[in-house]
């Protein structure tokens, strides 16, 4: 529990006052350390999880996963998972 405590008031920005600003307190330093990239519309938890799960995917250490007995591609994997946002959560 303190742990995510922890992370929650290292996204916010202690030098506002909430009471002016609440968006800016609460979001203010998260939003600075992870601005949005130009190729994307938005950027948050859930679309840093997947860069950096892309980015594992694409290094030679994870090319490719033994499933069923049979090795299955990184892209593979990376198509199921997007198939299970998709069905779960409703993201493209």
């Amino acid at each position: 529990m303190c742990c995510e405590a922890a992370r929650i008031l290292q996204s916010a920005d202690q030098t506002v006052d909430p009471c002016s600003d609440f968006f800016e307190f609460a979001c203010g330093q998260w939003n600075r350390e992870h601005p949005i990239p130009d190729e994307q519309a938005k950027y948050d938890v859930f679309s840093m999880l997947t860069d950096g799960l892309q980015d594992r995917l694409k290094s030679e250490s994870y090319t490719s996963a033994t499933f069923g007995g049979g090795t299955v591609s990184a892209s593979v994997c990376l198509f199921v998972r997007r198939m299970s946002q998709k069905a779960v959560f409703g993201f493209s």
